[in-house]
C-alpha cells in the first residue's frame, strides 16, 4: 500500500500518523516505550518499514499544559516526530477566540516546530457539534460552533496560510459526523433533512449553500496555500458561481 503513488509521501518516505501521543486523556505514559516505538519507525526499523511519523497531540504540547501530560520528559518525545498536528477542534468558538488563539498558541507552535525542523500542521475545521454524540450534556446544543457559512473555517484558512511557518493543515474532517465537522457534501436546505431526529444542514446560519460547499473552499484554501491564488481574508468565491 506505501508503494502507491497514491499514498502521502513525504521526504520520500511513507507518511504515518498516530494520534493520541501526549494526551492526558490516551492511557499511555511510558515515555520510554514511546520513544523506542517512535526510533523504530524512523531509523532501527528495516528500510521497508520506515516512515515520516507524524504525532497527532495535544493542542497544549509545547507548554505541556491543558490536555496534555505534563511529564518534563515529554518535551523530548514531542521533539523526536517528523511532523506535529496538534487537535484543535473545539480549542476556540469564535473568529475572535481563533485570532487570539493563533496569536498566542499557533503560531509560537509554529515557530518552535520550524526552528526544530519539524513539520508542523494545524487543525483547521468547520463548525462543531456533537449534539448526537453526548445527549445528555448541557453544552452539546445542536448548532453548537456555528460555521457562519464557511467564515469560520476559511478565516483559519487565510490566518495559516499567512503564517510563514505553516505550509502544510490537517483538515478535520472529511466524514466526522459525530462532532459535527464533516466537509463531505451533506444536507443544504432544511428541507433535504430526514424528519425524525436532530441534524444540521447548511443552511443553518441563514445562508443558501450548496451540498459540497465546504470541499470547494477546502479546494480553494489549498490553491492559497500553494501560492495559486492569492492570499484572501475573505471567501473570494460564490457559493452559486
Amino acid at each position: 500500500i506505501t508503494q502507491s503513488d497514491r499514498y502521502i509521501h513525504q521526504e520520500g518516505l511513507p507518511v504515518l500518523r498516530i494520534y493520541g501521543i501526549g494526551f492526558k486523556a490516551v492511557n499511555v505514559d511510558d515515555t520510554d516505550r514511546m520513544a523506542d516505538l517512535i526510533e523504530w519507525f524512523q531509523y532501527t526499523a528495516d528500510e521497508k518499514y520506515r516512515v515520516f511519523l507524524v504525532g497527532g497531540v495535544p493542542s497544549g504540547w509545547r507548554k505541556r499544559i491543558s490536555d496534555s501530560r505534563e511529564d518534563p520528559a515529554w518535551e523530548n518525545i514531542y521533539d523526536s516526530l517528523d511532523g506535529i498536528q496538534p487537535w484543535h477542534v473545539g480549542r476556540w468558538s469564535t473568529i475572535t477566540e481563533f485570532d487570539n488563539y493563533h496569536s498566542n498558541t499557533i503560531s509560537p507552535d509554529a515557530e518552535h516546530c520550524n526552528d526544530k525542523g519539524i513539520l508542523y500542521m494545524p487543525t483547521m475545521w468547520p463548525g462543531f457539534s456533537w449534539h448526537n454524540l453526548k445527549r445528555k450534556s448541557r453544552d452539546a446544543s445542536v448548532n453548537q460552533i456555528p460555521r457562519l457559512g464557511g467564515n469560520f473555517m476559511w478565516r483559519q484558512a487565510y490566518r495559516f496560510v499567512a503564517d510563514s511557518n505553516i505550509n502544510t493543515i490537517w483538515m478535520a474532517q472529511f466524514d466526522e459526523v459525530d462532532e459535527g465537522t464533516a466537509i463531505y457534501k451533506v444536507a443544504a436546505t432544511r428541507d433535504d433533512l430526514p424528519a425524525e431526529g436532530n441534524w444540521l444542514a447548511l443552511d443553518a446560519d441563514g445562508q443558501s449553500l450548496p451540498s459540497d460547499w465546504y470541499l470547494r473552499l477546502c479546494g480553494e484554501a489549498q490553491k492559497m496555500l500553494e501560492g495559486k491564488i492569492r492570499l484572501n481574508s475573505t471567501i473570494h468565491i460564490q457559493p452559486l458561481s
